[in-house]
């Protein structure tokens, strides 16, 4: 998988909504992130920004998803709920990249 789809292409969102069976492990699908992309997917829409989603099966981040990321090459969205959608969308239809970053950061380990 790639982070660029072509240099000219606009910004887009890739979403996690990967679901590990049996709940031992955690996972984006687990906490929510499939009723999310769905409902983020439909308020873009509505907004009539230009913005995609890409759903994708993992990106490593499942102890902290759900799990965005700004791409090509923007920073990873952490923890957005189906109730921060309306926050997401107005940030994105702001331009707000860097806010969106700092409202859902990644999460640090200690």
């Amino acid at each position: 998988m790639t982070d660029t789809k072509n240099e000219n292409s606009k910004p887009w969102l890739r979403a996690c909504i990967n679901f590990r069976a049996g709940k031992q492990l955690p996972s984006c699908g687990g906490v929510g992130s499939r009723e999310m992309v769905a409902s983020l997917i439909n308020a873009i829409e509505e907004a009539g920004i230009d913005w995609r989603v890409e759903a994708v099966h993992c990106m490593g981040q499942c102890h902290a998803g759900p799990t965005m990321r700004i791409l090509p090459n923007g920073p990873y969205i952490m923890g957005v709920r189906e109730s921060n959608v309306p926050d997401v969308v107005q940030k994105l239809k702001a331009g707000d990249l860097n806010g969106l970053a700092v409202a859902y950061p990644m999460p640090s380990r200690n």
